[in-house]
């Protein structure tokens, strides 16, 4: 009896360790309405480096000597993208890989993500937490590129967001992808008329503002009911663009501090 009680608590051991990501150890967490961010007990100074294309564009030999060189320079952070900028939905990994099945934002492509969940406990053996941008903003509002229509409306966003929290619970998340929740579709086109003719007024040549906070919102959602399930406090941030909707500055008003409202 005794011995079978001792295997069953090995087992009960070793289930409850290998239900811990790699990362669990190496986790933050952002008091409320704090100015810092805490590992248990201690401080955290969020030393990052960005690789947006690390999984999209390098193979495992790439992956692994640039992750290595950036722990061995004193990174804990990498800062990187799901859903890339530069041809994102359509361009595949290195090993021939699209992110979404049938262009299907709600049939995530297991090929894909295998890569991702590859790096992300490479870089924790390494000591380095991976930030993950779940979308470019690009894919939610056109951001720099006037593309017409999102990938996203507030229900594909939640169950997208729930998606990578139940894949990474504990792993930093970044919304926005450089832009705002507040965003004209136009803005580049916008840029490239301004530039020919620096005599206009640049707020003329903007589109209509559109809106995208519920996307956004819904999104975030999706990762803090799935991250809460798993027992993390989710860390959410948000990568807006410049303080301006377009340059140069003194022209439309500034919208990059709307971000998340809600919070």
């Amino acid at each position: 009896m005794k011995i079978q009680s001792a295997i069953a608590s090995l087992l009960s051991l070793a289930t409850t360790v290998s239900a811990d990501p790699s990362w669990h150890d190496l986790t933050i967490t952002a008091p409320r309405y704090g100015r810092y961010l805490t590992t248990p007990g201690d401080p955290f100074f969020w030393q990052a480096d960005t690789a947006w294309e690390l999984t999209h564009r390098l193979n495992k030999t790439s992956i692994d000597f640039y992750l290595k060189t950036r722990a061995e320079q004193g990174y804990n952070v990498i800062q990187t993208v799901v859903i890339a900028e530069l041809n994102g939905t359509t361009r595949a990994n290195f090993y021939g890989d699209l992110p979404y099945n049938n262009s299907d934002t709600t049939q995530p492509n297991e090929a894909y993500f295998e890569l991702i969940d590859w790096t992300v406990d490479l870089a924790a053996s390494y000591g380095m937490l991976v930030a993950l941008v779940p979308v470019w903003g690009r894919w939610v509002n056109g951001g720099w590129h006037a593309d017409e229509e999102s990938i996203f409306n507030e229900t594909t966003a939640y169950e997208w967001g729930k998606y990578l929290g139940d894949r990474y619970p504990g792993l930093p998340k970044l919304l926005g992808g450089d832009s705002d929740c507040l965003w004209p579709r136009n803005t580049s086109t916008a840029m490239v008329s301004y530039a020919s003719d620096p005599n206009v007024d640049p707020a003329t040549l903007l589109g209509p503002i559109e809106d995208t906070t519920s996307i956004w919102t819904s999104m975030y959602s999706g990762v803090t009911d799935a991250e809460t399930q798993h027992g993390y406090e989710p860390v959410i941030l948000f990568h807006p663009t410049a303080g301006w909707i377009s340059r140069p500055e003194n022209t439309p008003e500034a919208f990059a501090h709307w971000m998340l409202p809600k919070e």
